[in-house]
């Protein structure tokens, strides 16, 4: 039965796989962990205001962390840009900040991650599968599909929904790099 959900879940997302964890915090704990511990040399980027959940996974992991300046992207690409591409990074940050509020901005931090060819780490357990009243009023011009081509395949979303917590990806992940 687990394993059905799994697949269902990963369907209704569209990915190649999904896994389905008992809570929120846990999944942000065990996939930045793992993810900080998979890519050797890995360099994670932490908005400032990130969840602790959040924060604890990348303590687990073994990434150098660089924290960023909260929703300030001059402040995070002058950070990542002294990184060459060939050194694996994530951007990690929320969809909306469960600390303040704010709304995360989900297609420049994309661009700056495509840019400098960075995997992102999105946590969207606040944004109600993605259709959230906040985002359309802070973001109007980012449709559903205009998020999607923008994360997908670069981005892991999370969400929180009645039934599950689950995380949707990539069976296996290659180099967060393209250049690599």
């Amino acid at each position: 039965m687990h394993l059905a959900l799994e697949d269902e879940l990963a369907a209704l997302h569209r990915k190649d796989g999904a896994l389905v964890f008992s809570s929120c915090y846990v999944a942000n704990d065990a996939t930045l962990s793992t993810l900080g511990t998979k890519f050797p040399g890995c360099i994670i980027f932490s908005d400032r205001m990130n969840h602790a959940s959040m924060i604890q996974g990348m303590r687990h992991s073994t990434a150098r962390r660089v924290i960023f300046e909260h929703n300030n992207l001059e402040d995070l690409e002058q950070k990542i840009s002294q990184y060459p591409k060939s050194i694996p990074k994530i951007i990690a940050f929320e969809s909306v900040y469960s600390m303040c509020g704010s709304i995360g901005p989900i297609k420049d931090i994309c661009d700056l991650a495509e840019r400098y060819g960075a995997l992102t780490f999105l946590d969207e357990v606040r944004t109600c599968l993605g259709h959230c009243t906040a985002r359309r009023v802070a973001q109007p011009s980012l449709s559903r599909s205009t998020l999607l081509e923008c994360m997908v395949p670069r981005v892991l979303a999370l969400l929180n929904i009645s039934i599950s917590t689950h995380i949707c990806g990539l069976e296996r992940l290659g180099s967060p790099s393209p250049a690599v």
